[in-house]
């Protein structure tokens, strides 16, 4: 874990230095953001393990599927942890709120509003066992006032080949496809999950890259327009540091051997967060790029989700109680077993850490068709 973690700041931290040198000014105003997310990190390192003693009293436990068979997968183990990472994420974000006068625009207390909301339903859903079809309504009403006070472009760029002439706005019509970006990003962390470390290492992934994205965006803004025309991506940041902040605190304790789980109050929270994050940021195209995993598992999971081919609770591998190795099940249609099904068997350390190589190279390749490849696809 301390390798993922290593591997991911070392190029936030080359962003850092880099907007630090160019913009020194803007140097002094990120100080209270990065300290807050060192605050956050330890606070949810110390309360995760806390406040799991009391899910375990609430009989609030699940037990881990990809150990049947073993000690570790008969013993419980205290679920719905995020609750805890979120909580301390938004405190966090309205602290910054506080200290940064800027930040007090009608639009980030509606993205706050709407981080909250995610993270009440995640809870409830842990707690109800909330029916799916309520779970792809909720989250549009959630994400209603930040649409409703959103100030960002809605135009898009249609190459030449595909017939355009440029950018075309698209009025109201942008603002659907804002809502559906958050109805896909709450879920989409959702159903790529179900090994240890996965849901919250994949969401901290994201959130490196999206924070990156936006220092990027500030490096090459003139100083006189950083809280003008930028103001967005300042938003995004005082958003997204706490999140990854909160996420590392509780991956520690979510790493394999899973000490606890992070349940539907982490993966609902966690990617209504990041879908607010771009809204803030103005970079949605970007976010569907850092989101092509879950993409891919939501693409070919289709006709489980559906109902046209038989879809079992836990579409998780196959344990061997033998090898210690899970196996790819053909008829559970998700990225995991297609992983396992082209790779062979593996440890579930080793997925997880496949996976989320996956999810780096997709935000690598983000980047690259955001600056190099088609830069004017993406401009706001």
């Amino acid at each position: 874990m301390r390798v993922v973690a290593g591997l991911c700041l070392l190029p936030l931290g080359i962003a850092v230095g880099l907007v630090s040198l160019r913009h020194p000014t803007l140097a002094t105003r990120l100080v209270p953001v990065w300290s807050m997310g060192l605050a956050v990190f330890w606070a949810t390192r110390w309360a995760v393990p806390v406040f799991s003693k009391y899910s375990a009293r609430a009989q609030l436990c699940g037990f881990d599927i990809n150990k049947k068979g073993t000690p570790q997968g008969e013993k419980p183990i205290p679920e719905s942890l995020g609750y805890v990472s979120g909580t301390i994420c938004v405190i966090g974000s309205v602290l910054l709120q506080l200290l940064l006068p800027f930040a007090s625009g009608s639009e980030f207390n509606a993205a706050l509003h709407s981080m909250s909301f995610m993270l009440f339903l995640g809870f409830a859903d842990d707690v109800l066992d909330i029916p799916w079809r309520y779970k792809l309504l909720l989250p549009s009403l959630g994400a209603i006032p930040l649409l409703v006070s959103y100030t960002g472009p809605t135009m898009v760029f249609v190459p030449e080949f595909l017939g355009g002439k440029g950018y075309l706005d698209l009025g109201n019509l942008y603002l659907g496809f804002l809502l559906l970006l958050v109805v896909f990003c709450t879920n989409a962390i959702n159903i790529l999950a179900g090994v240890n470390g996965l849901e919250a290492g994949q969401s901290f992934l994201i959130a490196i890259a999206s924070i990156i994205l936006n220092l990027v965006q500030l490096y090459h803004a003139p100083d006189s327009m950083l809280l003008d025309s930028y103001l967005g991506n300042f938003l995004s940041l005082l958003v997204l540091v706490p999140f990854a902040a909160s996420t590392l605190g509780l991956l520690v304790w979510n790493w394999y051997p899973s000490q606890v789980f992070v349940g539907d109050s982490f993966t609902l929270f966690s990617g209504a967060t990041l879908a607010v994050g771009s809204i803030l940021g103005h970079y949605h195209k970007v976010l569907l790029l850092f989101f092509a995993p879950q993409a891919i598992n939501f693409l070919y999971s289709i006709p489980q989700l559906l109902g046209c081919v038989f879809c079992p609770r836990h579409r998780l591998p196959r344990y061997d109680t033998k090898t210690g190795l899970l196996h790819g099940i053909k008829s559970h249609m998700n990225l995991i077993n297609l992983i396992l099904l082209v790779t062979g068997p593996m440890q579930e350390s080793t997925l997880c850490l496949v996976v989320l190589f996956v999810q780096a190279v997709a935000c690598s390749f983000a980047f690259a068709l955001r600056y190099a490849l088609m830069p004017q696809l993406f401009a706001k």
